[in-house]
This record gives C-alpha cells, sequence and structure tokens, in this order.
C-alpha cells in the first residue's frame, strides 16, 4: 500500500478553499487520499462541501442586498453571487460585512451591463445594512462649536451618492413584493442623480433622507473626513448660515451641550 504524506491543517484549509471557491484540481487530487468514500465517495463529499459553502455565501449576500434580489431574481443572483465569490472570497469568519465590493463588481460584470441602476442599488443596500449594525448608544463623530455646545452625528451616519432614484426604486420593489406590481415603472430605471443621508436613530431604526450635494459636501468635510475635529473647517461665509441651517434640520444631526 502506498503511504500518503499527512496534510498539515494549513494545507487542508487552503485546499479546501481552493476546491470550495474555484473547483481546483490540485486541490482535489491532495484531499481526495485523505478521505474515505463511505458512506458516499470522497468526489461527492467534496462536490457537497463546495456547494454548501457557495450556499452560505449566496444567503449572507443576500441578507445584505435583498432589493438586488427581487431585482433581477433568484436565479440570476446565485450566479452573479458565486461569480463574486470566487472573485473576492471573505477574508474574515463573520459574513455579516462581506460584500462591500459588489457595486463595483457589479457595474464591471458584462451580464449586468443592461441594468445600469444595479449597481447604485447593490451600494444603497449595503449602506442601510451597515447602519443597521450601527450601535445607537454611541457617541458618533462630533464638531465643537463652542466651549458649551457640539454639532453631534448619529451612529453610522453614511453619505452615498447615486446616479438612479434608488429610494424609489426600493419602495416601488417593496409594493411590486405586496402584489402592486404596476408600481415599478419603467421611468424609475432611468438616471436621476441623487444624494443620500443614512443614520441610526434614538429608536435604533435605520433612517435614510435624499439631501442635496452642498449638505453632502458639508457632511462628508464636517464629519466623514476627519475621524476627530476640533475646530469648524474654513467655510465661505456666504453659504454659513444656508448650511447652519440645512444641518439643525437633519435629525441625523444634532446639537448638544457640553458644557460641564
Amino acid at each position: 500500500m502506498i503511504s500518503v504524506p499527512p496534510l498539515s491543517l494549513a494545507q487542508w484549509q487552503s485546499d479546501l478553499s481552493a476546491f470550495a471557491l474555484h473547483g481546483a484540481a490540485d486541490a482535489s487530487a491532495r484531499l481526495l487520499p485523505h478521505l474515505k468514500n463511505s458512506p458516499v465517495s470522497a468526489e461527492a463529499a467534496l462536490a457537497v462541501h463546495a456547494a454548501c459553502v457557495h450556499s452560505a455565501l449566496r444567503s449572507a449576500l443576500a441578507q445584505r442586498v435583498p432589493t438586488v434580489v427581487a431585482l433581477v431574481g433568484e436565479a440570476f443572483f446565485a450566479t452573479m453571487a458565486e461569480s463574486y465569490a470566487r472573485a473576492h472570497p471573505p477574508t474574515a469568519p463573520q459574513l455579516s460585512g462581506w460584500g462591500e465590493g459588489l457595486p463595483v463588481f457589479i457595474a464591471a460584470m458584462p451580464a449586468c451591463a443592461a441594468y445600469p441602476w444595479l449597481a447604485d442599488m447593490a451600494a444603497f443596500d449595503l449602506a442601510l445594512d451597515r447602519v443597521a449594525w450601527a450601535d445607537p448608544e454611541d457617541t458618533g463623530p462630533a464638531l465643537q462649536l463652542t466651549p458649551e455646545m457640539a454639532l453631534v452625528a448619529s451612529p453610522g451616519l453614511a453619505v452615498l451618492r447615486c446616479r438612479h432614484a434608488v429610494d424609489r426604486l426600493r419602495d416601488a420593489v417593496a409594493e411590486a413584493t405586496s402584489g402592486n406590481e404596476a408600481a415599478l415603472a419603467a421611468e424609475l430605471l432611468e438616471a436621476a442623480p441623487r444624494c443620500y443621508v443614512f443614520w441610526c436613530a434614538e429608536d435604533a431604526a435605520v433612517r435614510c433622507r435624499e439631501i442635496n450635494e452642498a449638505l453632502a459636501e458639508v457632511l462628508e468635510t464636517l464629519f466623514l473626513s476627519y475621524a476627530a475635529l476640533e475646530t469648524v473647517p474654513e467655510i465661505p461665509a456666504e453659504r454659513l448660515a444656508e448650511l447652519a441651517e440645512a444641518l439643525v434640520a437633519l435629525p441625523a444631526v444634532r446639537l448638544v451641550s457640553t458644557a460641564s
């Protein structure tokens, strides 16, 4: 009997991953001699493992982009998810944050060329999912205006720019799923640039609102471009009043007293 050299744990993990994600023949050749043929063949066991891996990855991705799944259908999404997993396999054991590169992947995917709004929809779904993981008890980025007052962003604050009105498209998908298929009007798929702000409200609900480009830039400048701000960045005087009014009216940002 020919003795088969044992595989190290690292080699097992590497070969299982290579076969499951890419069907690598060399990985399979190293693994098969170490697998028993009972109750199923070693080849069948590897095939089942690969199918389970892709099923788990597809499910994790679908939970993050439910509107994308509803728009393209389960079969198309399964193919897309498998292609994405092969190109961008998870690098962490927790799958809740996997899939951040999906919008860029969709935009470059030839099969999605006929759906220019799909990448924006994926980005919108992912933004909602990220904010859903924010802790409402956390203190968001703060900008000290005076020794007594600070402007504080809500947890999970994020800004997203899209080329399509994906908030309306998402609402229409929800209506269509409930039986109102007429809600998915063709004009919803036309280009219509939008800016959105997302945040986690005090009741832990995920909020989203459409904003203009000027306010998007201010939010990014004040809260998203710096880890901690001690002074207000220089803003043209003619814009201060308008932007201050818009910020105060935005529930994602609030004034708090910092006086001791």
